[in-house]
């Protein structure tokens, strides 16, 4: 692995989730699948929230897929396993993709374990992801989206 290519790389693939795909058996979706801005759930705090990051200073290397070729990063696939970026997350988000936030965080921390995994501690893309990560976990406070958990509960018993 080439020092020089891993800190030019504008990471944000790779796997850091251990590989687990199975879902946990109390994992149940908290309404039926929505589009983002269709009905002020969780969906909506999601997607402000990632207009915002979107938007952040620190953000265009991983508003989009990054491209090994384009970029020379010929051990980028060998490391990254699990591809993401805030873009394919806002697809996502918007087509109604995630059923639960949980879904949703875990791309979004995806993102930043990516880039923390590829780069070296200190390159200029580690800390753009770190200080990237902070914005993420101040805005999604447990609260915020367990309010939207608590509402479609009631929902779904009346």
């Amino acid at each position: 692995m080439s020092s020089k290519k891993r800190d030019r790389g504008d990471s944000t693939g790779g796997d850091m989730s251990g590989g687990n795909k199975r879902q946990k058996k109390d994992e149940t979706p908290l309404k039926t699948p929505s589009k983002a801005g269709e009905g002020g759930g969780w969906e909506d705090v999601a997607g402000k929230l990632l207009s915002k990051i979107i938007k952040h200073r620190d953000a265009p290397a991983f508003n989009e897929p990054v491209d090994p070729v384009a970029l020379d990063l010929p051990d980028y696939p060998d490391i990254v396993s699990c591809p993401m970026d805030y873009g394919t997350i806002k697809k996502r988000l918007e087509e109604g993709f995630y059923q639960k936030p949980t879904q949703f965080a875990k791309d979004m921390r995806l993102v930043v374990g990516n880039a923390l995994q590829y780069n070296q501690e200190g390159d200029k893309i580690w800390n753009a992801a770190r200080r990237l990560s902070a914005v993420f976990e101040d805005g999604w406070s447990e609260g915020t989206w367990k309010t939207s958990e608590s509402a479609a509960a009631k929902d779904t018993k009346q």
